[in-house]
């Protein structure tokens, strides 16, 4: 009933969270929630706090938020996403292997992403903010990202975009560092 004390709490990982087996949250016994909404005045989102729920499709974020735990959303159903302006990290496993997450907004401010925050979602277009200065792996494994810009700023990319397999077009500033695994496996790659 209480979901700002929910999203207070800090489990040690996926086991220890009850509505990771449960797969869905309901209102009361009849109506299940599948559209989020995080009530104003939470600041942040403990690790874990959401994750393997499946029947979540969306999620409000408030706008007094200012951090999102590790795999929080990990494994659910959300379809799109946008960060808040206030949260300027996200850790690792933050969205990690949200099959249906097709669409993600991550605005300027944000200064990291952390491993595999975003690995192995369906996301199809992609656009990075200048602000960010840490990513490890963060988008591995996305089979659907067909478009990506990179803009100044940005210096390194960790492997973020290995093995996306569908990447067609890349937007890359000359401030990026390239390695040579940041695409690894990208074999769709026509330009760059």
């Amino acid at each position: 009933n209480d979901l700002a004390w929910w999203c207070s709490i800090q489990f040690d990982d996926s086991n220890s969270n009850p509505l990771s087996s449960a797969k869905h949250i309901y209102k009361d016994k009849d109506t299940e929630i599948t559209d989020l909404v995080i009530p104003e005045g939470v600041t942040s989102i403990g690790w874990y706090a959401f994750y393997g729920v499946e029947g979540i499709k969306s999620v409000t974020f408030p706008s007094t938020l200012t951090s999102i735990g590790g795999s929080a959303f990990a494994r659910t159903g959300l379809e799109s996403v946008a960060i808040p302006p206030a949260v300027t990290t996200l850790e690792e496993y933050t969205f990690s292997g949200c099959a249906n997450l097709k669409s993600v907004t991550i605005p300027e401010g944000v200064t990291k992403i952390g491993f595999s925050a975003f690995a192995k979602c369906g996301i199809e277009s992609l656009t990075l903010p200048s602000t960010i200065r840490s990513m490890s792996q963060s988008f591995y494994g996305n089979e659907k990202l067909t478009s990506l810009t990179l803009t100044d700023g940005i210096t390194t990319l960790s492997q973020s975009f290995y093995s996306c397999n569908a990447l067609k077009e890349v937007h890359i500033p000359g401030s990026v560092k390239l390695t040579s695994s940041d695409f690894n496996r990208c074999e769709n790659l026509e330009t760059a």
